[in-house]
């Protein structure tokens, strides 16, 4: 959050360090954030230091994080398709005809 608030008054030398080992951090402990918010939280990171290297004209450095970025992007094969629900209606005695 600091770090995101230097970057925004463009506070660029204070901002990295602290966006750069919050990000490390978080990949770090990856496997302990809940994997319904995990890729979002570690998307968001990354999104931080592609946009601090971009405004300040490093493009290398932004394509970098850039990449890890879209790796961190779930693939589609990735995504797990949900199983239906078992039918839990009570079967109905059969009616003579």
């Amino acid at each position: 959050m600091l770090g995101e608030s230097l970057a925004g008054r463009k506070q660029y030398a204070e901002a990295e360090p602290l966006l750069r080992s919050g990000y490390e951090g978080l990949k770090t402990r990856e496997q302990t954030i809940p994997a319904s918010v995990r890729n979002r939280i570690l998307s968001e990171a990354l999104q931080r230091l592609v946009q601090l290297y971009d405004a300040q004209g490093k493009p290398d450095q932004a394509a970098e994080w850039r990449k890890k970025l879209e790796a961190e992007k779930p693939s589609p094969k990735g995504v797990e398709k949900k199983k239906p629900e078992p039918d839990r209606t009570v079967p109905q005695p059969a009616r003579p005809p």
